[in-house]
């Protein structure tokens, strides 16, 4: 497999019976995740093989959804890794590389997570003023 796109994730108005296609590519089905804005402004996240089914390039809507809400389908991997490759001088050093490069990624979705509970703090304080 070849990743040929950044995208990943993508919106669509919701319209009962459509199935919807995805423009980037997954390496498992469960790591596609659907998810909408509800009339209060809440997020509400489908159940994967309840509410939704992914299969090659499209997902299919089980659940039926409020008219016109906009829908989301976004790939979220699990961040690890689990290849080991034979060893082989170098073999290890690609599987080395890779380790680290995933470590890499960990530590910033770790960042990231951090930064937006940092956020929503600073907008709590903000709100209160």
């Amino acid at each position: 497999m070849s990743v040929t796109t950044t995208a990943t994730s993508v919106s669509y108005i919701y319209q009962e019976g459509e199935v919807y296609s995805l423009p980037y590519e997954y390496q498992n089905e469960t790591d596609v995740k659907v998810s909408y804005i509800d009339s209060v402004g809440n997020k509400v996240t489908l159940a994967y093989n309840v509410d939704y089914t992914v299969g090659g390039s499209t997902v299919t809507l089980i659940a039926a959804l409020p008219d016109g809400v906009t829908i989301t389908f976004s790939r979220q991997t699990e961040i690890t890794q689990q290849t080991e490759l034979p060893q082989q001088t170098i073999t290890k050093a690609i599987e080395t590389a890779i380790d680290k490069n995933t470590m890499c990624v960990q530590e910033i979705a770790t960042d990231q997570g951090t930064l937006k509970q940092s956020l929503m703090r600073l907008r709590l304080i903000l709100i209160k003023l």
